[in-house]
């Protein structure tokens, strides 16, 4: 657990600035300097009676997820605490990569390995922080992550000046441990047959704490005409090209061998998109086993929302006419509508 003085705790009385970096309830007077140096007068709308402020960067913090539950720990629920960090991408601006030319590459991947790669790694996690001391190189996606893993609303998000600034609001107690997969292969949630959860194996798109966001995705998004969350930020610069060509989806080879889906079949989906199904799919869905293949592919359907529920209900009424020779006969035309057709995934 994070020691509380590690933290800059604030007399808003005396307007005195103690040695660490939490501020309690600060003086309109200080929130107002904060704010106007940091041109943050849109949070203005926001922010509430009782209001806590992290003066120090998230990069700079090693133990992030011990920190956010000591602040959900200190904080009432519905209160307000705004924090402020760096992303990769505008770290990559900073260091002014594209005047590099061609060696930008090489320092690209050298500083990729460095300060991605070695942090996640056990062992040259512990060299990397012992010995380079240096910022925490993190993504949009697993910081709020991180917040909503431990218990935090996000309420409002702004870039500016080359910084992400985030105000949140406590929604609930966090009694767990926040955690999160930094593999190449990870496991998702997914219902189904008989609407019992199942682990289903993939290979790593996102970046890590991303699972904790749908829902706030789906709400501050919504979906695009292919059936996919939009501007899903999520999504790494290699996941697009991954997931173009299924490629993340070879892992679930497993869950054929465990049985937990079969070739063809209704697409195995999350609770929050499960909800979103008209309710003739609901019912019908946990009928039948998940596939790998997904009727869309094999009727060389729209990859749009009304385009994959249309296949699968037209999947549904196949195969409750013929259980046995449906699959076959999708199969091949997957297998056509891939190799002729050229048919990619959403």
């Amino acid at each position: 657990m994070v020691q509380f003085e590690h933290m800059r705790l604030f007399d808003y009385q005396k307007e005195s600035i103690k040695v660490s970096y939490f501020a309690e309830k600060p003086s309109a007077n200080i929130v107002h300097r904060f704010f106007k140096i940091r041109n943050l007068s849109s949070f203005y709308p926001y922010i509430g009676k009782h209001f806590f402020l992290s003066y120090q960067l998230i990069n700079k913090i090693r133990y992030i997820n011990n920190y956010f539950k000591t602040v959900n720990s200190y904080i009432k629920k519905e209160e307000f605490f705004l924090l402020y960090f760096e992303t990769f991408q505008a770290r990559k601006k900073r260091l002014h990569y594209k005047k590099l030319l061609i060696f930008k590459y090489f320092l690209i991947f050298f500083d990729f390995i460095i300060n991605r790669v070695f942090p996640k790694i056990k062992g040259l996690n512990y060299l990397y922080y012992k010995m380079l001391k240096n910022k925490r190189v993190l993504s949009k996606a697993e910081i709020l992550g991180r917040l909503v893993a431990n218990g935090f609303e996000i309420v409002h998000f702004e870039n500016i000046d080359g910084f992400c600034y985030v105000l949140s609001k406590k929604k609930e107690e966090n009694y767990g441990n926040a955690t999160s997969s930094y593999g190449i292969i990870f496991k998702m949630n997914r219902i189904g047959l008989g609407g019992k959860y199942f682990s289903l194996y993939k290979i790593r798109t996102m970046h890590s704490y991303s699972e904790y966001l749908q829902d706030y995705m789906i709400n501050q998004e919504g979906f695009d005409v292919n059936g996919k969350l939009k501007n899903d930020f999520r999504v790494t610069p290699w996941g697009h090209f991954f997931r173009r060509l299924w490629i993340d989806e070879l892992p679930q080879i497993i869950n054929l061998i465990k049985r937990d889906i079969k070739l063809v079949g209704l697409r195995p989906v999350s609770k929050s998109y499960y909800e979103i199904l008209p309710e003739d799919l609901k019912k019908a869905r946990i009928k039948y086993r998940p596939g790998l293949i997904a009727p869309y592919v094999c009727l060389n359907y729209p990859t749009t929302f009304e385009g994959i529920i249309e296949s699968e209900r037209k999947y549904i009424q196949d195969k409750s006419k013929n259980p046995y020779f449906t699959d076959i006969k999708y199969f091949f035309f997957a297998v056509y509508n891939i190799l002729i057709k050229g048919k990619r995934s959403a």
